[in-house]
């Protein structure tokens, strides 16, 4: 079965080895092209739209990579005063992956320490990801249909859209891994010097972008390697020399931090499954849930931060796993059927990088499985899906190529319709409903924004203020604050712990934790901050003390 044959009517005959369509000028308007702004223009407005309240507020992981972000914009250091710790951000001391705060400070450097900036990146990350699909797509099979398919649904997405507007590292990594493709595909088939380097640094940059993408990243470039071997010779001593060094330079430190440190390898200790004894059915079992169609297409996996559509329903579309099975069933006769060297290694390198997706997340415990050290599986399931599509529509040319115009037209009906009214319903409830979930307001600690915004306009009213939430309440302070970083980097006192997470105990005013020698009684109800569904998130409290004076209280209820 040979994946790069004729593309399917209107849309264009492909140069081989350019991606251009013949008989058209590189910057006429074409329909594909007007398909593909139109993805964009969709996805833009999927992922920018009420940016400040849905999620309905920061969690502590955004807010870190925010205020990193700023402290690195300002002074070049992050909020513990570590000069450009490419290698890895301290931050609760999980050593966090560095990528999306550097994408984010010069934002934040210029538009100031906002909500809306520090996810604006995030989102601005995942919108690029539609056009790199496009070019995935046509350098891996020379097909446009198949590219602009591709891009067409990573536009829409739900599991890539919440992931794009949620500002943690693992934002950036579905956008990562498809540039990575993109470079290796691109540089095998121009036999492009500049392109292996173009590659190391992609890779640098993936590595970069997320704990899992230690592992996965190295995994699918030894697996590039196996598929375009033959290639390897016509690339230069030098150019592979300098790839190696870039390798070398920028990743060995991130490798050394993660392993050697005990600090950096604080986080791996926490969560590696070899923590405890481990047996080969117990990784077969992990490995295998990820790709669980109950997760995928019925259930999702229950987290409030990782499954953003309604209960019982999956992160995916429904009506695109008959696609995704199709993709499959295609990729799999192309690698042993096609007589096409280029079809065929395209084949085995989406193969080998669905394979390999699970394996970093596997190797860990917590949630399994753990959608966010899975999201590199967002641009892969995006392409087999198009694949998929495009297999189908192969199939009715080939069987009835007199009525291919009505059988594709109505197919193309039948699945759009069937796929507009799933996102329709997803998305409805993702703006409206989602919010208002108490497990998603927890997640995302709703309203301490606003017990810090009220704590910050009274401050001078009173001699301490105590804030009771114990997930890194200090962050928020510093965050909401706009707290000069070279202040935090003299006077913030941390309680370091590894494998634990750090601990802080109080900045300036501000104490963190229960006051003592407060008794219930002595509390007078100032003010109270309620989520969406009239629930109560924080309260704000006064107390006059002989030994510590006025304090301000925020607590939660119960």
């Amino acid at each position: 079965m040979d994946l790069a044959v004729e593309p399917a009517p209107g849309l264009g005959k492909l140069v081989p080895g350019t991606g251009s369509v013949s008989g058209y000028s590189r910057f006429a308007i074409t329909p594909a092209r007007c398909v593909l702004l139109l993805a964009i223009a969709v996805g833009t407005i999927l992922r920018f739209a009420w940016l400040d309240s849905v999620p309905p507020s920061l969690n502590q992981d955004e807010v870190v990579s925010g205020y990193d972000a700023f402290s690195l914009a300002v002074t070049g250091r992050d909020h513990h005063g570590h000069p450009f710790p490419f290698a890895g951000l301290e931050s609760f001391g999980d050593w966090a992956s560095p990528l999306l705060t550097f994408l984010t400070a010069p934002a934040v450097g210029v538009f100031g320490l906002k909500p809306s900036v520090v996810r604006g990146m995030s989102s601005a990350v995942g919108v690029l990801l539609i056009p790199v699909m496009y070019r995935l797509g046509i350098e891996l099979f020379q097909r446009q249909s198949l590219a602009l398919i591709a891009a067409c649904l990573v536009a829409v997405s739900p599991w890539h859209v919440h992931r794009s507007r949620f500002a943690n590292p693992a934002a950036a990594v579905p956008t990562m891994v498809a540039l990575l493709m993109l470079a290796i595909v691109w540089t095998v088939r121009r036999r492009s010097d500049k392109g292996v380097i173009a590659v190391a640094i992609i890779a640098v940059l993936a590595i970069a972008s997320y704990p899992t993408m230690k592992l996965y990243v190295p995994l699918l470039m030894i697996a590039a390697v196996l598929i375009y071997r033959h290639a390897i010779p016509r690339f230069t001593r030098e150019s592979i020399g300098c790839a190696i060094l870039i390798l070398t330079l920028f990743a060995g430190p991130i490798f050394y931090l993660s392993l050697f440190d005990p600090g950096g390898r604080a986080r791996f200790d926490q969560i590696s499954v070899f923590s405890r004894p481990v047996t080969a059915s117990l990784l077969l079992h992990q490995y295998a849930s990820y790709f669980s169609p109950r997760v995928f297409f019925i259930s999702g996996n229950g987290h409030p931060g990782q499954t953003p559509t309604p209960p019982g329903i999956g992160i995916e579309p429904l009506s695109t796993l008959p696609l995704l099975l199709s993709g499959l069933v295609w990729l799999t006769a192309a690698v042993t059927r096609t007589s096409s060297s280029g079809a065929r290694q395209a084949a085995m390198f989406v193969l080998s990088a669905v394979a390999l997706y699970p394996v970093p997340a596997a190797l860990t415990i917590q949630e399994v499985p753990h959608l966010g050290r899975g999201v590199q599986a967002i641009p892969l399931l995006a392409l087999t899906c198009a694949v998929g599509a495009v297999a189908w529509a192969d199939l009715v040319v080939r069987v009835r190529p007199n009525m291919r115009k009505a059988y594709l037209a109505s197919g193309a009906v039948i699945l759009g319709t069937m796929l507009s009214v799933e996102l329709v319903h997803r998305y409805r409830d993702y703006f409206e409903q989602y919010p208002k979930r108490l497990s998603v307001a927890d997640y995302f600690q709703y309203g301490l924004a606003d017990a810090v915004g009220y704590a910050r306009t009274h401050e001078t009213d009173y001699d301490q203020i105590w804030i009771t939430n114990d997930n890194q309440t200090y962050i928020y302070v510093l965050f909401f604050n706009s707290w000069s970083p070279s202040d935090v980097h003299q006077h913030l006192v941390v309680k370091r712990d590894p494998p634990h997470f750090n601990e802080v105990d109080g900045f300036g005013k501000y104490r963190f934790g229960v006051p003592p020698d407060v008794a219930p009684s002595q509390l007078s109800l100032l003010y109270s901050i309620r989520d969406r569904n009239g629930r109560t998130a924080y309260w704000i409290s006064r107390a006059e003390t002989t030994n510590r004076g006025r304090i301000l209280v925020v607590s939660k209820p119960g």
